[in-house]
Formats: structure tokens, C-alpha cells, sequence
């Protein structure tokens, strides 16, 4: 199943989320669109770079985002306040080159950073668990994760003169 499919009712309208009625929102600074497919959005980028670039054995990406809560009562309030000034908790997802998700991992602290969520991850565990988990392909991901073998990120400019 597709991602849109998940997100659209039978008309074709997005059905997935309505922000006029909840008092949560996504940290997305173009539109009101729901998580995941900001996610979708994200990957679909990746794999339109991929395509352009040709780079090979890239079989899809990894990108998350904040999804804005209520403040917490409990006394861990500070670790859902992100960087951006309010609650949230992080939502990671996978999606492959078929554009459907193939893992989500979701719940995370918003003040928690990129890479530390994705060592929390699922697919983390099982891809350090098993060296030949992805056997050979990659995932790509944003400059927030770390470069493994497994997955590709930006290289990292040094500014030395």
C-alpha cells in the first residue's frame, strides 16, 4: 500500500489529519501536511536527487520530523521541548524507491537529536545487528544522521582555510 493511499479517503482528499480540528500540528514550515507524508515528501526529493545523480544501490531513504503535542504535566516536560521552542516528539521514517514506508519509528523526545533517535531505532538495531541486513544497498539521509555503511549522508564541509 502507498503512502497516499493511507493519507487519502476514496475521493482522493487528504483524510489522514485535520489541523483545524486538533490541537496538535507538524513543525513543517511550507504546509499543514501531516508527518508522514512530509516524510514521503522528504524521500521523494532524495530519490528524485538520485535519479538525476545516478548513484546506484540506493534503495530508498530516512528523514523525520517534529510532531507538536500538548506540554506534558509529568517532570520529564524539558526533553519534549525542542529547539524550536515548543513540545513535540519525533517521528523517523523509512521509505523505499516504491515511495511506501517500510519502517516508522515514532514517540521519541522532541529534544532528542536525529542520530540519537535512529540508534533507537528498529531499523538501526537490525541493520548493526546483521552487516549484510541491507546486502550492499543504502539508505539516504540528511546531514542530522550519521555516515554508516549502510547509509549516506551529505559530506561534511570542513571550513579550514
Amino acid at each position: 500500500m502507498l503512502v497516499d493511499d493511507i493519507l487519502s479517503d476514496d475521493n482522493g482528499n487528504d483524510s489522514f489529519y485535520d489541523s483545524e480540528d486538533s490541537d496538535t500540528s507538524v513543525d513543517n514550515d511550507d504546509d499543514n501536511d501531516p508527518p508522514e507524508r512530509r516524510v514521503l515528501h522528504q524521500t521523494q526529493n532524495y530519490i528524485e536527487l538520485t535519479q538525476l545523480q545516478d548513484i546506484p544501490d540506493v534503495i530508498g531513504s530516512i528523514d523525520g520530523c517534529h510532531i507538536r503535542i500538548r506540554r506534558p504535566i509529568e517532570n520529564q516536560r524539558e526533553s519534549y521541548f525542542n529547539k524550536k521552542r515548543y513540545s513535540s516528539i519525533l517521528l523517523q521514517g523509512v521509505v523505499n524507491i516504491q515511495r511506501m514506508f517500510t519502517d516508522v519509528h515514532i514517540g521519541e523526545p522532541g529534544s532528542m537529536h536525529g542520530a540519537r533517535v535512529l540508534r533507537r531505532s528498529p531499523v538501526y538495531e537490525v541493520a548493526q545487528g546483521d552487516p549484510d541486513f541491507f546486502q550492499g544497498f543504502y539508505l539516504l539521509g540528511d546531514s542530522a544522521y550519521p555516515y554508516l555503511p549502510w547509509l549516506v549522508t551529505p559530506f561534511k564541509q570542513n571550513n579550514r582555510d
